[in-house]
């Protein structure tokens, strides 16, 4: 899957700016920061709440840990940490707090610090939706794909409708144990619950893994579609392409390395190697 795994390591962190998802204005200040529509949205509301002089430590905490994750979404990795800081300091014994952070640090590829922050909140509360899910990335991007595996089971026992957990064990299927008969209905299920392209990019990989080049084509052009930015979708469509003899496999590989210059030694080390 892989928008440069996805940002996506904040990905289930940013879900919950959308997690409860009322209508603004009917709530708390908390309650719309923490049910924020947008990342301009969340800044500004949590912003309120973190200003306001009568918000507790507590919504204090709260309120900078998911302004943390929209300033991460937003391209703005210093003023992330530097939030994610800030509401641990407010709440050092919090779950969402601390899985938040852990989550700004997988973000950034400090994958040490994520992965203690991330193993705490989940001492406090193994049901942490957030924390579980990012501690699976952490793994994943470590090449624990074993402990990954185990991380999203969790996640769909916890919400069996996650896309993001069906979508990251469909992409562990297609990268670790490609001959499992159960990784396509995995990513079918992907789909299904969210027709986005970064899904069809992970289904791809599972039927070019095991040799549907053609259909691996179909869905990273979809992909391609949604989201052409994607560096990834265009080089692995080049590949799929190569496998089939198409005279433009070229443009697409070309197109990959220059939307993402480590593309080809990021799925090397996944046992994909270009000609």
């Amino acid at each position: 899957m892989k928008t440069s795994i996805r940002l996506a390591l904040c990905a289930i962190a940013i879900a919950l700016l959308c997690s409860a998802c009322t209508p603004q204005g009917t709530q708390s200040p908390l309650a719309d920061c923490t049910a924020a529509h947008s990342l301009d949205d969340a800044l500004a509301r949590c912003t309120e709440v973190i200003n306001a002089k009568d918000s507790s430590p507590h919504d204090r905490a709260i309120a900078y840990s998911y302004r943390a994750s929209a300033n991460q979404a937003s391209g703005k990795p210093d003023a992330a940490l530097e939030d994610a800081d800030a509401s641990v300091r407010l709440a050092p014994g919090d779950a969402v707090v601390l899985g938040g952070r852990g989550s700004i640090y997988a973000a950034q590829n400090r994958l040490d610090e994520a992965a203690t922050d991330l193993d705490a909140a989940i001492r406090i509360d193994p049901n942490n939706l957030m924390a579980v899910g990012n501690r699976g990335l952490v793994y994943e991007k470590l090449g624990q794909w074993e402990q990954a595996r185990s991380s999203v089971e969790r996640v769909l026992q916890l919400d069996p409708k996650s896309p993001n957990g069906w979508g990251e064990k469909c992409w562990i299927g297609a990268v670790h144990t490609p001959a499992d008969a159960n990784t396509l209905p995995d990513c079918n299920k992907a789909i299904e619950l969210a027709d986005i392209p970064n899904n069809y990019n992970s289904r791809g990989m599972a039927f070019y893994r095991t040799g549907k080049f053609n259909e691996a084509i179909a869905d990273y052009s979809h992909a391609i579609e949604g989201d052409p930015n994607v560096g990834s979708s265009y080089y692995m469509r080049g590949m799929a392409k190569q496998a089939t003899g198409a005279e433009d496999a070229q443009a697409d590989l070309d197109k990959g390395l220059q939307l993402e210059p480590g593309v080809r030694e990021r799925y090397a080390r996944l046992g994909i190697f270009a000609p």
